[in-house]
């Protein structure tokens, strides 16, 4: 994911100061809350616009990124 351009840690943590205080690399915040949380990735990767086009990836609890990341590369 870290090497993928969907996913970019300036990006997040600049979008999502908070996350900072959890000591936490913004890779792992994304995959343990962020995802959950409705956080988009980086600029170029909508996780609400994603869910909507992939209901089955709502159904199966997938991350979204990681099932795009996946199933297009």
């Amino acid at each position: 994911m870290r090497a993928s351009s969907l996913f970019d840690g300036p990006w997040y943590l600049r979008t999502y100061p908070e996350i900072i205080s959890t000591g936490l690399s913004p890779a792992l915040h994304y995959l343990r809350f962020g995802v959950a949380e409705g956080r988009d990735p980086g600029p170029e990767f909508s996780t609400k616009n994603y869910l909507a086009r992939h209901p089955f990836v709502v159904r199966s609890r997938t991350n979204p990124l990681l099932n795009h990341l996946r199933t297009h590369q």
